[in-house]
């Protein structure tokens, strides 16, 4: 018994080597554990922007993303259950000019080339209250040969 103490003194400390989990009395190694934060409680907003992308990729598999912007509103914290909501907001037919790529320069091809453009109006909730958590927009385009 007493070895695990003597590994925790060597790595964590005397205070981490007397309220260990494997304490004999876990009910005080509970108490101590649960009062001491073991990393941070907030998370990165790169973490709601990037579930939400992948949420429009799934959604709309073989679009191209034009533009995309997420403003947090409040913190998203860990363990909190939310969910994605995603709103199509408008659908407009475009013309795109292609380009071909030269050793030096991009220069303008003659094809030209149409599809939709899909602008989409993106928030992400607290699931118990509906509170929002960040929200914004996300712009994508599908090529017309797609939707042949």
């Amino acid at each position: 018994p007493s070895a695990n103490a003597e590994g925790l003194l060597i790595c964590g400390g005397g205070e981490l080597a007397r309220h260990a989990s494997f304490d004999p009395d876990y009910e005080s190694a509970r108490a101590w554990i649960r009062s001491r934060p073991i990393g941070p409680a907030v998370l990165s907003p790169i973490l709601i922007s990037g579930l939400v992308g992948a949420l429009v990729e799934a959604a709309l598999p073989q679009t191209v993303p034009m533009s995309f912007s997420m403003n947090q509103v409040r913190p998203l914290i860990v363990g909190v259950e939310v969910c994605a909501r995603v709103r199509v907001e408008s659908v407009k037919e475009t013309q795109r000019a292609g380009t071909v790529a030269s050793e030096s320069k991009s220069t303008p091809a003659n094809n030209v080339d149409g599809g939709y453009e899909i602008f989409l109006s993106t928030e992400v909730v607290r699931e118990h209250d509906d509170a929002v958590i960040a929200e914004g927009t996300h712009r994508v385009w599908i090529p017309s040969y797609l939707t042949m």
